[in-house]
């Protein structure tokens, strides 16, 4: 499990030392071991694999590297602050809860749900219920993951799907502490059940506005792929922002890439890479920063023609394919 959490996201190898560390002072070394050493091996050789592909190790770790020395002391408080409102507003009050908050009730709501989930924390550590080692395990997990974000350059409550259910568990578990005797059972139920439907609801708008009226990046571009699955030589490489839907439904290869900068950089390493095509999908965007480079990218190609024929073009799906002509 630890393996493939480091996989499917590349925050997940914080999951493997503290597993390990968990099972170590629960005095389970062996077990900690044969936990962590495939983990540690199956991540290696992901990273040794996207540096053979890219050039760089992770696209994540690149733009890291790029936008952090910028970052001054209020942009990381900044960054905190954006969070703590996303993991306890929109994490606990609603999915993706897109309504705007005033500053003071957020930082109310997020002072009071931190409370709870440390006196929950505290709680089964005092009264020994938990194992030690899971406590550890847990809460280290939790905590290094926030850190982890709170120096990360872009923020989205997704981000936090992997720790948000310790904190509904934790925060429950505080409450529980909190409450009168006589009121505990009742109010921990009425809590559940208040938490439930807010989820639901949040589910049932999203979805209702779904069927309403689809974005269109979220509809899968048949005539496109069809298109590329047909023309699109077997032996070429496409770079594309949605890669493994391209491979996925074509089974042309296809490289997503880092974040670069600048056109030089750009087509320095697409044509490092071997990349001979360029297939562009809608971009459902997780920031503006994100959205800026996208607009530069697909700019780059727009006005070097010579360098970048354009081969195909879908409007209604809002589609792109490139060639890469070498020099």
């Amino acid at each position: 499990g630890t393996a493939w959490a480091s996989v499917m996201r590349p925050q997940g190898f914080i999951l493997i030392p503290f597993v390990f560390l968990g099972l170590a002072y629960a005095g389970r070394l062996r077990a900690a071991a044969v936990a962590a050493a495939p983990a540690v091996g199956l991540w290696l050789l992901l990273l040794m694999r996207n540096h053979a592909a890219t050039g760089a190790v992770s696209a994540y770790l690149s733009r890291w590297q790029h936008d952090a020395p910028s970052q001054s002391t209020a942009v990381v408080v900044s960054n905190i602050g954006a969070l703590l409102h996303a993991f306890f507003v929109r994490g606990f009050l609603g999915f993706l809860l897109r309504s705007s908050w005033p500053t003071a009730l957020s930082a109310a709501v997020c002072l009071a749900l931190s409370v709870l989930v440390a006196l929950g924390f505290a709680r089964l550590a005092r009264e020994g219920k938990v194992p030690s080692g899971l406590l550890l395990a847990v809460g280290g997990f939790v905590f290094s993951y926030f850190i982890g974000h709170a120096l990360w350059v872009a923020i989205d409550p997704h981000y936090l799907l992997p720790a948000l259910p310790f904190a509904l568990a934790l925060s429950l578990v505080g409450l529980d502490a909190v409450l009168p005797a006589r009121e505990r059972r009742a109010g921990v139920m009425l809590a559940c059940a208040a938490l439930l439907g807010l989820l639901l609801l949040q589910d049932a708008s999203a979805i209702a506005r779904l069927r309403a009226s689809p974005p269109a990046g979220r509809l899968l571009p048949r005539e496109t792929l069809e298109w590329v699955a047909r023309e699109l030589p077997p032996d070429g490489l496409a770079f594309s922002n949605k890669a493994k839907t391209l491979f996925l439904y074509t089974g042309r290869p296809a490289t997503p890439m880092p974040h670069d900068r600048d056109p030089e950089t750009f087509r320095r390493r697409l044509l490092r890479t071997g990349v001979t095509h360029v297939v562009l999908f809608p971009q459902e965007h997780l920031s503006a920063e994100w959205e800026r480079w996208w607009q530069d990218f697909y700019g780059w190609l727009a006005v070097a023609p010579r360098d970048y024929p354009r081969l195909y073009v879908n409007e209604k799906e809002s589609t792109a394919v490139f060639a890469v002509r070498r020099p």
